[in-house]
């Protein structure tokens, strides 16, 4: 595959064929910044064309430019400038994303190592490193979340790790749905060998062109052929804008934070104080009825003044917009796009309430949900950080005696069994929904 062929596997920096273009670049990363923790923070990491290396420690992948070029990408984890490093290396730009940006300049940062059959522009390698910034969260600021949750701070957990572009996240979104891991797996690598240009993820234009027959028996993803060639079509066709959406999860100053404690003192308050809620609730509605009268009076404003969506308006809005969204995976995307004052919940959630929490009685995902939304409350807005934390006891696998290869080897495989469990369940329960409607 892409990672053999460009020698991922290696820690060379040498092998590049006679008519690649190859160049260097580091971007400093802040001191609670940890890459292994980053890059398997979230399942996607171990999706095609993503490929992390055990031994090298090396996260390698394919990335596009809107120009239609692709760069094969390796970086490396650094702790301290190399002295010794060649001239040529010495001379890359050093460059900041805006969370590295502190009055003491960081000793930690990503060693990038792009390989193109042509030479970048200025304006091409800007793009490539605002992938790298939205893969890794380079510029969300963790100091919040780890004064508010201390365990994560001590393995520097909290960046979630994901794509490049909202459109492949969406699309691993449906080939992760009523399937097992495995099979997402070969969906993906599919995905990139079939459709994808060199290796890389496949355009919204790329699988917008595919028939429905063709996707699914060349790349296997059954039923999801159509929601993901729609889903193409609506954003290649300009008539979905994936920029807007991800727009709308940006704050404006103050007001996302207000949202937040409104919302957060309606869940607490919901089993007591009901009549309470509605009232906040008609204000909340009147307020926001005022806030579309002024922005229709102000509609040539500046952009980053306007008001931003809630979560949950957040959430249905992708429900409404975008194909083959439902709440499972537009659950799943809030997280995605940075929001994390929402957890979403599935039979996993049982079995964690169950075995770890040691609530035998839950009944039900609906009852899961209810239990689930009053324990994590109380780290508003970072519920689904902290769930996700010990959901799979990242403290444990990611402290310093799991980090051999062996032991993330074993890492990796109880996170396949535990997805390969509970999605069983749920394609079983999709399976008897299928037989009854046959009947």
């Amino acid at each position: 595959g892409i990672n053999a062929e460009y020698g991922a596997d290696t820690n060379s920096t040498t092998q590049v064929a006679p008519s690649e273009i190859s160049w260097t670049e580091k971007l400093l990363v802040t001191d609670d910044f940890a890459f292994e923790a980053t890059v398997r923070s979230f399942g996607f990491y171990a999706l095609a064309p993503n490929f992390f290396n055990k031994t090298t420690k090396s996260f390698s992948r394919p990335l596009r430019t809107s120009s239609g070029l692709v760069f094969f990408t390796i970086i490396y984890h650094r702790t301290e400038v190399n002295q010794d490093s060649p001239p040529q290396q010495q001379d890359q730009a050093v460059r900041s994303s805006s969370s590295s940006s502190s009055s003491s300049p960081s000793s930690k940062y990503l060693e990038v190592i792009f390989r193109g059959k042509k030479e970048a522009s200025e304006g091409e390698k800007k793009e490539l490193i605002a992938q790298l910034t939205r893969m890794f969260r380079l510029d969300e600021d963790l100091h919040p979340f780890h004064a508010l949750y201390p365990p994560a701070a001590k393995i520097g957990f909290g960046r979630s790790f994901r794509s490049p572009s909202l459109f492949e996240d969406i699309v691993k979104i449906f080939t992760n749905c009523n399937t097992t891991f495995a099979l997402t797996k070969r969906m993906n690598t599919l995905l990139c060998e079939k459709v994808g240009k060199e290796g890389a993820f496949p355009t919204a234009e790329e699988l917008s062109s595919w028939t429905e027959e063709d996707l699914t028996r060349e790349c296997k993803v059954g039923y999801r052929a159509k929601r993901i060639i729609l889903f193409a079509k609506q954003v290649a066709n300009n008539e979905l804008n994936l920029q807007e959406i991800e727009s709308y999860c940006v704050s404006k100053k103050g007001s996302r934070e207000k949202e937040q404690e409104r919302e957060k003192q309606m869940q607490s308050d919901q089993p007591k104080q009901k009549s309470k809620i509605k009232r906040v609730k008609r204000k909340k509605d009147e307020r926001e009825e005022a806030d579309q009268d002024e922005n229709s009076n102000n509609s040539n404003r500046d952009e980053n003044e306007q008001r931003r969506w809630t979560t949950l308006e957040l959430k249905k809005e992708m429900e409404k917009r975008i194909h083959g969204m439902g709440d499972y995976s537009s659950s799943n995307l809030l997280q995605l796009l940075g929001r994390y004052d929402y957890v979403p919940v599935d039979s996993e959630s049982v079995r964690f309430l169950k075995e770890k929490k040691k609530m035998t009685s839950v009944k039900d995902i609906k009852h899961a949900k209810e239990l689930i939304n009053s324990i994590f409350l109380p780290f508003s807005p970072y519920q689904f950080l902290v769930y996700w934390f010990e959901l799979y006891d990242y403290e444990k696998r990611f402290s310093t005696n799991l980090s051999s290869s062996a032991n993330c080897l074993a890492f990796e495989e109880v996170i396949c069994e535990e997805e390969i469990a509970f999605r069983k369940i749920e394609e079983a329960e999709v399976g008897v929904k299928t037989e009854n409607q046959k009947k």
